[in-house]
């Protein structure tokens, strides 16, 4: 007689001890399919058991919405859960994914969605995957996202630049405001500016976004490319803001074609404030350039160390090395903003920063405003939207709100006053600034007395407009 080796009965104990530590029956079956502390398996196996015994269970169904919806669980498990509600209600898991498609991160799960989506012919769906391709993705360019062959093949003869624009339009007054705008902000990206004005012009005035883009690109001369932006568009039309939205279309008219060239939403409070001053408006942008390459040269700089917390840590910081990325509207905006530094705005900031330096909860930060009379050039603080810790200001809507009518979002380094190392945006602050699309400044202590301001802006652009000193009572 053949006996079986030691290994062989080794494995055989091992494979049986696993059978028995392997649940085959689950007296809730339900509740152990989202149980984190158990094997995958036995989730799987008790998420077959529901499907088997209480298929009709709410409990069953809001169980597979958490298993696709919530991070956590392996691809399989999320496959499962996507065959489960499309088989027990497909109109409902179509009506679900289009409010939380944006929760699904895992990619595999994500281009399952898209197999099923392309087998079942959801063209309904298209708004949906529209927005989904509004997400932006940085390893993956837009040419190649598994979004763009989706929406070519639910809508054949159609081009992806077609599809979205129907999205966009809403012909039908058929399309959800949140998705109509991703289209418009995926547009953006697809499309040059020329091509993107073209395609505005083709769109009807039916629906709020289309009217509020068209009025502002024919009185403003400029349009939002981005949700924030078509928020902060939604704002200035406000009808109780209609004499302010005359005031900028006032002063866009009076420009001429080098000076509109590049303007955006965030260089309006600035036109209108540099137009109080004679002559400044008129300024052709190398006459601004050469102005202010004088005007900061005369000025203390602290340039050790700019975007101090990312691979961009030598971004460099002063005006020459930006010459090809700033429009005119750009250089008018930091005329403004060093010309208020060098009225007292800097040195009236220190009680502030003095705040900051002992507050350890959040850094603080406000908005640069102006009001006529003795006030001049101010900034106005505002509470946190919530304190985190003393290396993150995260604003608030009424902060982001005054924003829209100020000159300048703003914050401190002021951890320590020995800052000069951390004298810069860091690489959330100029992700901040894109993503809003304001005109920023960041303060940091050099030392006890003195406090150096750099501007930021959309596009990366950092200018350190010098290093000014606390006024002494």
């Amino acid at each position: 007689m053949k006996y079986p080796s030691a290994l062989s009965v080794a494995l055989m104990s091992a494979m049986v001890l696993a059978s028995c530590q392997m649940k085959s029956h689950f007296e809730d079956p339900v509740g152990m399919m989202t149980n984190r502390t158990i094997d995958p398996q036995e989730r799987m196996n008790a998420a077959k058991q529901a499907e088997r015994e209480k298929r009709d269970d709410p409990g069953r169904i809001a169980a597979l919405e958490i298993l696709l919806y919530e991070r956590g669980y392996p691809f399989e498990q999320r496959r499962y859960a996507v065959d489960q509600l499309v088989s027990y209600d497909e109109a409902a898991f179509k009506a679900t994914l289009a409010k939380r498609i944006s929760l699904i991160v895992n990619w595999d799960t994500m281009k399952y969605i898209f197999k099923v989506a392309q087998e079942r012919q959801w063209t309904d769906m298209t708004p949906t995957f529209v927005r989904q391709y509004a997400r932006t993705d940085k390893l993956t360019p837009d040419a190649e996202r598994p979004e763009r062959d989706l929406l070519v093949k639910l809508n054949p003869g159609k081009s992806v630049e077609q599809v979205v624009f129907d999205v966009f339009a809403d012909r039908n007054n058929e399309v959800p405001l949140p998705q109509q705008v991703s289209a418009w902000e995926l547009l953006n990206r697809l499309a040059p500016p020329q091509r993107l004005m073209d395609l505005l012009s083709q769109a009807p005035e039916q629906t709020a976004l289309v009217a509020d883009l068209k009025a502002c690109a024919a009185d403003l001369r400029t349009v939002p490319t981005n949700r924030e932006g078509v928020l902060w568009l939604s704002y200035l039309r406000d009808p109780a803001r209609r004499d302010l939205w005359e005031s900028y279309k006032t002063e866009v008219a009076r420009l001429n074609e080098e000076q509109r060239r590049g303007l955006e939403l965030r260089h309006l409070p600035i036109l209108l404030n540099a137009s109080r001053t004679p002559g400044v408006t008129a300024m052709s942008r190398s006459q601004l350039y050469k102005e202010l390459v004088s005007d900061l040269a005369a000025v203390e700089h602290s340039v050790k160390n700019p975007t101090f917390d990312g691979a961009d840590k030598d971004t460099p910081q002063n005006l020459q090395a930006w010459d090809s990325k700033l429009v005119w509207g750009d250089l008018l905006t930091i005329r403004v903003l060093e010309n208020a530094m060098r009225r007292g705005l800097a040195s009236n900031l220190f009680g502030q920063a003095d705040a900051d330096h002992k507050d350890q909860s959040t850094e603080h930060g406000g908005v640069i405003l102006y009001a006529n009379g003795d006030k001049g050039y101010y900034g106005k603080s505002f509470p946190p939207e919530i304190r985190r810790h003393d290396l993150k200001f995260l604003s608030s809507q009424d902060l982001i709100e005054a924003a829209y009518t100020g000159l300048a979002h703003y914050h401190f380094h002021a951890q320590s006053h020995q800052n000069s190392a951390y004298a810069g945006p860091g690489r959330g602050d100029l992700d901040f600034a894109r993503k809003l699309n304001f005109n920023c400044l960041v303060f940091t202590f050099t030392d006890k007395d003195h406090l150096n301001v750099d501007y930021y802006q959309p596009n990366g652009v950092v200018v350190d407009l010098g290093t000014f000193k606390r006024m002494m009572p």
